[in-house]
């Protein structure tokens, strides 16, 4: 299973760099590799570069992702922002519950800045902060690009001239506006904050909520937070967001009906959620509907694969854990729980390995009422 995820992983970074590789050289190479006296510089060989390049990207990646969320970081507290906290290759930089400043360890990928600006933000320039990121990273590679004109060691060249290439197509695809599976770039965010109001007070909520998760349960968290305003919601991915804080808030508070109705206004309202949350709201799906009596078996492939490739994720667990009670298989249900403790440093926020327990537990005790409950019903009869 593993292997088959590294196996695939693999194969789309191939791809991916391939094609970058090909697209940077063809489009900027006569502004990176300017041909110079060949007495003042060895110009590197093309299959050099695109093996620098190659086995760099992920390199560039992690630099670029960190300059692109120090800007937001700059950017947020020049304007008055709170900061929240810092995440790079697995260590976070937060607050604890004394307000004191450390890094924690966490096994997370990628690199997150958190900023929450404030409460009274109808004067916060919010299109200015969400692209003080990508202004970071042309403030790196721009200088970089025109000092490469005095770089003249071959080697060096290439690596810095890789590095600015795949900076700026990082620009390019961050800047102009584009929404896939895996959710909207920045771009899209900053046309959906600049033309609707409601999109900002949705944003603010939804940093407001992640602040707040780092150190409390959803279900503790005021209910105004959670509150959907469906003019935000139309309007694109950031009011999306805010249905699924408000299910996942109901599924905290085992309020699954509450939960259900969120879900089935989410599927009709076709709403542009990415691919990983929608796998998540169908494992709360899943569990709904064990609870409630209707599940069969899971159909979608999506899932079927999501929850194969992702099976030692807690709410995977959990989901496997409900549909081994609904169908009484005890062996499974030891071994999940066994599981889930586990890997519980598998997720981001300290508090959720306790709802997802609670969730497992609240489950156990309806569904052995309910059973209890037809015992007695057929014994009447």
């Amino acid at each position: 299973m593993e292997r088959n995820k590294a196996g695939n992983n693999l194969l789309s970074y191939i791809i991916i760099t391939v094609l970058s590789y090909y697209t940077i050289f063809n489009v900027f190479g006569s502004i990176l590799f300017p041909v110079l006296p060949p007495s003042d510089w060895q110009r590197p060989a093309g299959d050099t570069v695109a093996l620098i390049f190659i086995i760099l990207r992920p390199l560039f990646q992690l630099i670029t992702e960190t300059v692109h969320e120090l800007g937001r970081l700059v950017s947020g507290l020049i304007h008055g922002c709170q900061f929240i906290s810092f995440r790079i290759a697995g260590r976070i930089l937060m607050r604890d519950e004394t307000g004191r400043l450390g890094w924690k360890r966490k096994p997370l990928r990628g690199v997150k800045c958190l900023m929450l600006p404030p409460q009274d933000s109808s004067g916060f320039p919010w299109v200015r902060y969400q692209l003080s990121g990508l202004v970071a990273i042309l403030l790196v590679s721009i200088p970089l690009a025109i000092g490469l004109q005095f770089v003249f060691v071959g080697w060096l060249r290439a690596v810095l001239g890789s590095f600015v290439a795949a900076s700026l197509v990082d620009v390019y695809f961050k800047a102009v506006p584009l929404q896939d599976n895996e959710g909207a770039n920045d771009g899209m965010k900053v046309l959906e904050l600049w033309r609707h109001p409601s999109s900002r007070a949705a944003e603010w909520k939804y940093l407001k909520i992640s602040a707040l998760a780092l150190n409390s349960r959803l279900k503790d968290m005021p209910e105004q937070l959670f509150e959907v305003d469906d003019e935000a919601v139309h309007n694109g991915t950031i009011g999306a967001d805010a249905l699924v804080l408000r299910e996942l808030w109901a599924m905290d508070r085992h309020d699954f009906d509450e939960a259900d109705r969120q879900l089935e206004k989410i599927r009709k309202g076709n709403c542009p959620i990415s691919r990983w949350r929608k796998h998540l709201l169908m494992c709360d799906q899943v569990c709904i509907d064990c609870l409630i009596g209707r599940f069969s078996e899971i159909t979608d492939n999506g899932l079927i694969k999501y929850m194969r490739i992702y099976d030692d994720y807690p709410p995977v667990l959990r989901t496997n854990y409900l549909i081994a009670l609904y169908r009484n298989d005890l062996p499974a249900q030891q071994k999940i729980r066994e599981r889930i403790k586990a890997h519980a440093w598998n997720l981001q926020f300290p508090m959720a390995l306790k709802s997802e327990s609670e969730i497992m537990d609240a489950a156990q005790q309806l569904l052995s009422q309910r059973k209890e409950a037809a015992v007695q019903e057929d014994k009447h009869e």
